[in-house]
């Protein structure tokens, strides 16, 4: 399904539909927003812009398959402590935090391989170094995690 809505997304017939999609998003998740190009200030506008959308595919799959409250700036700074702290434990050697990295409140695997997937293509396409790899990926992990939890059941949610 979030191949799909990526599909979506990029099919969309013209800049004002891309527009309105993306002024939903950061209407309804501003902080999660802000969160998101405060963490990727120092990536190129490609990365930037890869990461956005990336973000914005994952907003687009949460919202399909439940109702989304607004995500909270507390629990957005604590994911990104532990996320962060984790990469570094892998980045400096240790193997064991691997498991740590990999999102464990995503409900599904096909999030995190949707992750993946986007950027190790973009990537091999040039458009990411591996230092905005990792940046992203740690953003990405937060973004799909705080989603998940702002996720309720139909019919509950404090945003339309």
């Amino acid at each position: 399904m979030i191949e799909q809505i990526a599909n979506e997304l990029e099919s969309l017939p013209d800049e004002v539909a891309a527009t309105k999609v993306s002024e939903n998003f950061t209407n309804g998740q501003r902080p999660l927003v802000e969160f998101i190009f405060a963490t990727m200030k120092d990536c190129s506008p490609e990365a930037q812009e890869i990461g956005f959308f990336i973000a914005l595919v994952l907003w687009s799959y949460f919202s399909r398959i439940g109702k989304l409250k607004s995500v909270r700036e507390e629990g957005i700074m604590e994911k990104f402590d532990k996320a962060t702290s984790e990469m570094q434990a892998y980045e400096g050697g240790d193997e064991s935090a691997l498991s740590a990295i990999l999102p464990d409140e995503v409900p599904n695997d096909e999030v995190l391989v949707f992750i993946m997937k986007e950027l190790e293509l973009a990537r091999r396409d040039g458009d990411l170094i591996m230092d905005e790899v990792g940046t992203l990926y740690t953003t990405l992990k937060v973004v799909a995690e705080c989603l998940a939890d702002a996720e309720t059941t139909k019919g509950q949610s404090d945003e339309t």
